[in-house]
């Protein structure tokens, strides 16, 4: 071997060490979604007893004036007791993906519900709270929408599966068989917008989250059989519940806080909660992507009957966090992945969330009366600052 091709060797061996990566790379920032405001296009949403039945739900309790501030850019308010909000359009897609380009946003996370359901109106007794496919379908409009978008290419996409809930569909009322969900699982991979990682001695790994109940052993072992098998490297799966297997890679987590009645600060009772998680993650020498929580504040959803029960939804809350903080506190997960290479040996950190309007944690666009976009440029004076420190 020459000196020269020596040399080489050596570089490449030190670039795939994670310090080197962490060095020559900015962190990756992707945000999850959650999509209750793409129901069925126009007012069909409100027509259907059963499709559309979170979108109803979400637009109902966001509905009093008081929380108006939410409200989706592709919103509208109709008086002080109403408001609609329906983004089922490719435009709006299209606005979408514009808006997490422009603004440093990488990919998005698409909590995973069925795309097409055995039975599209079961009776009422057959569906505890709303867990009955035909209730839930409607959360995938949007991913379609995206899957579909000729500028998909501007955001990546990866899986966030619900084990417990949707995962695997074909116990949940999925018109799919199992088999033929890992099929499709499979094909995103292939895609050239999935988010793939370098980890483990592997590239090109797609990048997996898990959130809900803790995950059936099996069903991952075949899942990440069925990669293998389609694309030569193993799924780098993320579990958000804290579930340790020797098939999960690495820790998240769906946001956070420790929220009170009168409102906790968000500084203490949010941001430093989540670095304080972080910190305890890198000293156990356990692998993670941290979650940077945009609020905590679901009282919209305590003063509404929601269908899917109300024991999950406290009036306790964290105060929204001024622009400030919440660049802030992106620079926190910013800062913890790149000083944390083995810990974070992924690079890269996830926003919690685009579009959680109604739970309280969202980063994307409302109506311009509101703030508009000021979420997204506090992200983005983040990234851009933290951007520019790197040697």
């Amino acid at each position: 071997m020459s000196s020269t091709a020596a040399l080489l060797v050596v570089a490449a061996a030190l670039h795939n060490t994670p310090t080197a990566a962490a060095a020559a790379a900015a962190p990756i920032v992707g945000a999850i979604r959650w999509d209750a405001y793409f129901s069925q296009p126009g007012e069909k949403a409100f027509e259907d007893p059963n499709f559309g039945i979170v979108t109803r739900t979400t637009t109902f309790d966001m509905s009093p004036k008081k929380w108006h501030y939410r409200v989706p850019f592709f919103g509208k308010e109709i008086n002080d007791t109403a408001i609609l909000a329906n983004g089922n359009t490719p435009e709006i897609m299209g606005q979408e993906l514009q808006y997490a380009q422009d603004h440093g946003i990488k990919f998005w996370s698409f909590c995973n519900y069925p795309i097409g359901c055995k039975e599209k109106h079961p009776p009422a007794s057959a569906c505890p709270g709303i867990q009955c496919c035909a209730d839930n379908v409607g959360l995938s409009y949007a991913w379609n929408l995206y899957l579909e978008h000729p500028d998909r290419h501007k955001v990546n996409f990866t899986l966030l599966l619900q084990p417990g809930y949707w995962f695997h569909g074909q116990e949940s009322g999925s018109n799919e068989t199992w088999a033929e969900e890992l099929d499709r699982y499979v094909s995103y991979f292939k895609m050239p917008n999935y988010q793939l990682v370098d980890a483990g001695g592997a590239k090109g790994r797609p990048l997996v989250f898990s959130f809900g109940r803790e995950i059936n052993q099996t069903h991952l072992q075949e899942f990440r059989a069925a990669t293998k098998a389609a694309i030569g490297v193993y799924p780098y799966f993320v579990s958000m519940n804290g579930q340790k297997l020797p098939e999960i890679d690495a820790q998240s987590h769906y946001g956070g806080g420790d929220p009170s009645l009168n409102g906790s600060a968000y500084k203490t009772h949010l941001a430093e909660v989540e670095v304080k998680t972080w910190e305890a993650w890198a000293a156990a020498g356990t692998k993670a992507v941290p979650t940077v929580s945009a609020g905590h504040d679901a009282r919209p959803r305590s003063e509404w009957p929601m269908p899917w029960g109300p024991k999950y939804w406290s009036p306790k809350y964290v105060k929204d966090p001024t622009m400030p903080e919440l660049q802030s506190h992106v620079t926190d997960g910013l800062k913890f992945v790149h000083d944390n290479p083995e810990t974070a040996e992924v690079n890269m950190m996830l926003l919690s969330a685009w579009n959680e309007y109604d739970e309280g944690h969202f980063v994307a666009p409302v109506l311009d009366k509101y703030g508009g976009a000021e979420k997204l440029e506090a992200i983005k004076r983040a990234i851009d600052g933290f951007d520019a420190s790197l040697p």
